[in-house]
């Protein structure tokens, strides 16, 4: 069985934090461990899931 993929635009906003800024303690593992609230736009029509993955190199 191939599981197809391909690459698409997709945008991803958040009111708490900016593009390569940090993310405030509060949504971190430092605090309560809440998730930031995020806005994503541009998924295609015919998705029918999302994965998203956080790496931090440091």
């Amino acid at each position: 069985m191939s599981l197809g993929s391909y690459v698409f635009a997709l945008e991803i906003n958040s009111e708490v934090f900016s593009n390569k800024d940090y993310i405030p303690d509060r949504y971190t593992c430092d605090a309560n461990d809440f998730s930031p609230p995020l806005h994503w736009s541009d998924v295609p029509s015919d998705a029918k899931s999302l994965a998203i993955i956080c790496d931090d190199p440091d």
